[in-house]
C-alpha cells in the first residue's frame, strides 16, 4: 500500500473509533480508495502538467534560453549555450525548487543538460582538445551536473539525463573504434546492449513502486523511454540493412521484433516500447510500398490496422494483461504492477 492510501486508511480507523462513522462504512471506504488507486494506476499516468501556468512558464523560459543563447553567441565560442544554461539552472530554482512546476522541470532541466554539454564541449574543443575526448569530458560534465540537478530539484527525468550522458563517452568510443561498415553493425550492438542495461535499471526503479503512486514511478517512466530508444533504434537500423538482400525476411522480422516488444510492453505496464517501435513499424511498411508502388492505399491500410489495433488494446489493456500475465513466471509477475 502507498503512503497516500496509507495515511487514508488510518484516518478511516480514527473516524470509526471515533464513533463518526461505523465499522462496516470505514470498510467500504476503504475498499473503494483502493479500487479507486488501482484503476488510476492502469493507465499510467505521468505527474508533468499541474495547470496552465506550466506551459506559461515554459514558453517565457525556453524564449529566455534561447535569447541567452543568441547573445551569447556573439561573444565567443560556448558563451551562448553557457548563458542558457545558466537561465535554465535559476528557472529551476525559482519555478522547480520552490513553485514544483513538473512540466517547466521537464523542459528546463532537459535543456540544462543539453546546453551545458554543449558549453563544455564547444569550449574544449575551441581551445585545441581532440574531439573525442572534448565530446567526452563535456558529457562527464554534464552527468555531474545533472546529478547534481536531481540531487537539488529531484525532477525524475534528470536521472535519464545522468544515465545518457553517462553513456555518451562510452558510445563515442565504440563509434571511433568502428568505422568500417561491419564494425557499424558492432556499434548498433553495443548500442542495443546499452538500451537493455537502462532498461533493467528503469525495472529496479519500477519494482520499488508497483503501485505508480511516488516519483520512483516516473523515474523509471523516462528511463523507459531512454532505453526504448537505444533499443529499438538500434535493431530497426540494423535490419533496415537487410532490405538490400531479403525484403520479406526485412519486413518479417520488424513485425516479429513490433510483436516481442508489444508483449514485453503489456508485461511491464509501460507503453513507451510499444510506441518507439510503433514508428518504425510504420517507417518499414511505407519502404515496402513505396518500393512496390502503391505508397498511399498500402500505407493507409497498414497504418488504419495498426491504429485500430492500438485503439482496442487500449480498451483492453486490463484483461490482455491479465492473460499475459498468467503466463508470465512469478519471480517477473512480483516485479511488475498488478493487473487488477
Amino acid at each position: 500500500m502507498d503512503d497516500g492510501a496509507a495515511q487514508f486508511a488510518q484516518s478511516i480507523d480514527e473516524a470509526r473509533d471515533a464513533g463518526v462513522i461505523d465499522a462496516e462504512t470505514a470498510d467500504s471506504l476503504k475498499r473503494f480508495n483502493v479500487d479507486k488507486s488501482s484503476r488510476s494506476n492502469d493507465v499510467e499516468r505521468l505527474r508533468v502538467f499541474s495547470g496552465f501556468n506550466d506551459f506559461f512558464v515554459v514558453v517565457a523560459s525556453v524564449i529566455s534560453m534561447v535569447a541567452a543563447f543568441s547573445i551569447g553567441m556573439t561573444m565567443a565560442a560556448g558563451v551562448g549555450p553557457l548563458m542558457a544554461a545558466v537561465i535554465a539552472w535559476l528557472v529551476l530554482e525559482v519555478f522547480v525548487k520552490k513553485r514544483r512546476l513538473p512540466l517547466v522541470g521537464v523542459v528546463v532541466a532537459v535543456a540544462f543538460s543539453g546546453f551545458l554539454f554543449a558549453a563544455v564541449s564547444t569550449l574544449l574543443l575551441d581551445w585545441g582538445v581532440a574531439d573525442l575526448l572534448g565530446l567526452s569530458a563535456g558529457a562527464v560534465i554534464t552527468a555531474m551536473a545533472s546529478y547534481a540537478a536531481w540531487r537539488r530539484f529531484a525532477i525524475p527525468i534528470s536521472v535519464s539525463t545522468v544515465v545518457a550522458a553517462s553513456l555518451w563517452p562510452l558510445m563515442l568510443l565504440a563509434m571511433a573504434a568502428l568505422e568500417t561498415r561491419e564494425g557499424m553493425t558492432s556499434v548498433l550492438f553495443i548500442f542495443a546492449t546499452a538500451g537493455i542495461a537502462v532498461f533493467c535499471y528503469a525495472m529496479r526503479w519500477d519494482a520499488a513502486d508497483r503501485s505508480r503512486t511516488t516519483y520512483k514511478a516516473d523515474v523509471a517512466f523516462w528511463l523507459h523511454i531512454l532505453a526504448a530508444s537505444l533499443v529499438v533504434h538500434s535493431v530497426f537500423t540494423w535490419l533496415t540493412s537487410l532490405l538490400e538482400t531479403n525484403e520479406i525476411l526485412w519486413i518479417s522480422l520488424v513485425v516479429a521484433l513490433y510483436g516481442l516488444l508489444a508483449c514485453i510492453s503489456i508485461i511491464i505496464d509501460r507503453r513507451a516500447l510499444m510506441a518507439s517501435a510503433l514508428i518504425y513499424l510504420l517507417i518499414a511498411a511505407a519502404q515496402v510500398f513505396s518500393d512496390s508502388g502503391a505508397v498511399k492505399s498500402g500505407f493507409a491500410v497498414v497504418a488504419l490496422l495498426v491504429g485500430l489495433k492500438l485503439l482496442l488494446l487500449s480498451v483492453y489493456w486490463i484483461p490482455v494483461r491479465r492473460v499475459v500475465l498468467r503466463l508470465v513466471p512469478p519471480r517477473i509477475r512480483d516485479l511488475v504492477p498488478l493487473a487488477t
